[in-house]
C-alpha cells in the first residue's frame, strides 16, 4: 500500500516541475513513471525515513518492472530513475526541511545503480542515421507526394537537428533556407522540449538542401505561410492540406513516415531521434575546437555542453578501430613519433578546453 503522504508529496514535486521548472508533458510524465518506483518501494513508510527501509532503493530497482517483462531495468533506465529520485529529495529537503530531516547527502549519494548494472557494465551501441545512408535517402525517387513529403523530412531532420516533435510542428514561416536558419519558437506553435526558444542552424550538405529546398518551394506555393511545413494529405494521396494546429501524435506521423522511406530503400529503421543524433555525430567528427563543439550543442538546444559530451561525444567501435590502426610503429620498428608542432597544438588546445589542468600543473611544482 502507498503511503498517502507520499503520493502527495510526489505530486507536489511533480506540479513544482510544471509550474516553475516548465518541463513539459512529456518530461513530466516520464517523472512520474520513475517516482512510481520510490512510492512502491516506500510502501506504508514515510520517504522521510527511507533510509531504514531494507533493501535499499537501488536493490530494489533490480527487480521493479510495470510492464510484467521478466527482465530487470535497462541501465540507462535505472541510472535515469536514481537521478529522478535524488532530485525529488533535494527539492523535499528544501521546501520540507522538517519532514525530511534525516535525508542527509552522504544517504541521497548512495542511490545509484549498483557496479553490476551500472552504464559502463553493458555494451552501449550508439545508433544513428550516417551520412552514406541519408545519400541514399534522398537518392530515392518518389512515387507519392508522401514519399517527397517523408523524404525531405528525414533531410530536414538531419540537417537541423531538431526533435521530431518539433519539427513536425513548425510553421513555413520559420522556416529560411537561404539563411538556412529554422526559428524554433513556441510563440509560433513549435513544439520545443520544455517550451525552449531559440533560432538554430542547417548544416551546409548541398546535396540535402536541395531535396528540402524542392519541398520547401512547394509548400510556400500550395499553402499559407502559417501553415506547417510537414503538410498534411489530402485523403486521395495527390493534394496538400495546410494544418494551422498539431494533433499531439504528429511527432509519430514522422516517424511512421521514416520507417516507410527506410523499408522503401533497404536500410534499417530508426527512429527520427536518431537523425537528430546523426546530425549531432556529423558535427563533432568535423568539430576542431571548443568552439565548434560549442556551437553544436547550442544548435541542438543541449542546457550545456556536458549534455552534448555525455550522449554523443563517445566514439562509435568503427570510429575507434580506425584511429587505434593509425598507430602503427616506424619501420624500423621504433615508436611513432608525433611532429613537435602537433604535440604542441595538441597541447595548448586540451589546456584552452581544460584550464583546470594550469592550477594542477601550478600545484606540483610548487
Amino acid at each position: 500500500m502507498i503511503n498517502r503522504d507520499n503520493w502527495q508529496d510526489v505530486n507536489l514535486y511533480l506540479k513544482y516541475l510544471e509550474k516553475v521548472k516548465q518541463l513539459d508533458e512529456q518530461t513530466i510524465h516520464r517523472r512520474r513513471s520513475m517516482l512510481h518506483h520510490l512510492l512502491q518501494w516506500a510502501g506504508d513508510k514515510p520517504l522521510g525515513l527511507a533510509r531504514n527501509i531494507d533493501p535499499t532503493f537501488p536493490v530494489f530497482l533490480l527487480t521493479s518492472r510495470f510492464d510484467g517483462k521478466d527482465k530487470s531495468l535497462s541501465a540507462p533506465t535505472m541510472a535515469a530513475t536514481c537521478g529522478t529520485v535524488r532530485r525529488f529529495y533535494d527539492w523535499a529537503r528544501m521546501e520540507m526541511p522538517r519532514k525530511y530531516s534525516k535525508v542527509t547527502p552522504s544517504w541521497l549519494d548512495q542511490i545509484r545503480p549498483p557496479r553490476s548494472r551500472g552504464m559502463q557494465s553493458e555494451v552501449h551501441v550508439h545508433e544513428y542515421y550516417t551520412l552514406e545512408e541519408m545519400r541514399k535517402v534522398i537518392a530515392l525517387k518518389p512515387v507519392t507526394i508522401r514519399e517527397e513529403r517523408e523524404q525531405a523530412a528525414m533531410a530536414f531532420v538531419y540537417l537541423s537537428g531538431m526533435r521530431a516533435d518539433a519539427f513536425a510542428t513548425v510553421p513555413i514561416s520559420c522556416v529560411n533556407i537561404e539563411d538556412m536558419t529554422v526559428n524554433q519558437y513556441p510563440s509560433e506553435g513549435v513544439r520545443t522540449k520544455n517550451h525552449k526558444a531559440k533560432q538554430t542552424f542547417l548544416l551546409p550538405i548541398p546535396e540535402l538542401i536541395n531535396i528540402v529546398q524542392a519541398w520547401d518551394d512547394k509548400v510556400r506555393s500550395l499553402l499559407p505561410n502559417n501553415a506547417m511545413w510537414y503538410a498534411g494529405i489530402r485523403s486521395n494521396g495527390e493534394d496538400l492540406v495546410p494544418i494551422y494546429e498539431a494533433n499531439p501524435r504528429r511527432g509519430q506521423d514522422v516517424a511512421e513516415g521514416c520507417e516507410l522511406i527506410c523499408e522503401k530503400i533497404g536500410i534499417k529503421y530508426r527512429s527520427p531521434h536518431k537523425l537528430r543524433n546523426g546530425h549531432v555525430v556529423y558535427g563533432t567528427k568535423l568539430a576542431k575546437t571548443i568552439e565548434d563543439f560549442k556551437a553544436i550543442s547550442q544548435n541542438v538546444m543541449h542546457e550545456s555542453m556536458d549534455i552534448t559530451q555525455e550522449i554523443y561525444a563517445e566514439l562509435s567501435g568503427g570510429d575507434v578501430k580506425k584511429v587505434i590502426e593509425k598507430f602503427k610503429p616506424n619501420d624500423d620498428g621504433t615508436a611513432l613519433k608525433m611532429p613537435e608542432n602537433a604535440l604542441a597544438k595538441l597541447m595548448m588546445q586540451t589546456l584552452k578546453e581544460h584550464p583546470e589542468l594550469l592550477d594542477a600543473l601550478s600545484k606540483n611544482e610548487s
